[in-house]
């Protein structure tokens, strides 16, 4: 029965009285702060929804890299090629990715030709 004994006191749920330790008691205070809400125009959604948010930048972004794949078909020359070069710096695709970025967005993307100075040709800016 002693080896009995023994065994109890070095578990963990024993029925040993152990010594008690006086406890400190522990006070927590905070100050509970209002809401923040974000603004509710195109600009404050755009900023706290897509640009915070990994998962719908994801999204966004996988929709106009989709939609800028379908190759558009126009009859007219200068148009063609504005789609495929709409500025001498960018290719079509990444700024069809833009517009239907804008699209996805705000609900309407406008996008302008100009001419640059000193060039031939017409670009698009968005």
């Amino acid at each position: 029965m002693e080896a009995r004994r023994d065994m109890n006191t070095s578990w963990p749920f024993a029925r040993t009285r152990r010594e008690s330790k006086a406890a400190v008691p522990l006070v927590a205070l905070s100050q509970l702060g209002s809401p923040v809400w974000g603004g509710r125009d195109a600009a404050a959604l755009t900023q706290d929804c897509y640009l915070r948010n990994a998962v719908a930048y994801r999204c966004v972004r996988m929709v106009a890299e989709a939609a800028a794949s379908v190759p558009l078909v126009t009859q007219h020359d200068r148009a063609a090629k504005l789609l495929r070069q709409p500025a001498p710096d960018m290719a079509g695709a990444s700024f069809l990715e833009g517009v239907y970025t804008q699209v996805q967005l705000a609900g309407n993307a406008f996008v302008e030709a100009v001419q640059i100075d000193g060039r031939t040709g017409i670009a698009a800016s968005g």
